[in-house]
């Protein structure tokens, strides 16, 4: 599990798309998100990546993926497993 942090102020009018093509330049399988007034932006996905240590370049592997935006502090806490 690997936990990134961003400086990012996001808003209720913050197109989630454009912050997951941001963010994350890989193919996104499925994706949910759900806006907390408490905090802000709460995105859940499957991503996917190669696995580079192999040769078959058809061999992929999925990634859960939660993307946290935090309005009050300006911050984006990505988390990947």
């Amino acid at each position: 599990m690997k936990t990134i942090t961003f400086d990012h102020q996001t808003t209720i009018h913050t197109n989630t798309d454009q912050l997951m093509r941001m963010y994350w330049p890989g193919e996104v399988v499925s994706k949910t998100e759900f806006y907390d007034t408490n905090r802000g932006w709460q995105i859940a996905a499957v991503v996917q990546v190669q696995n580079r240590a192999l040769l078959d370049q058809h061999d992929h592997e999925y990634w859960n993926l939660l993307m946290s935006c935090d309005e009050q502090q300006g911050q984006i806490v990505i988390t990947v497993k």
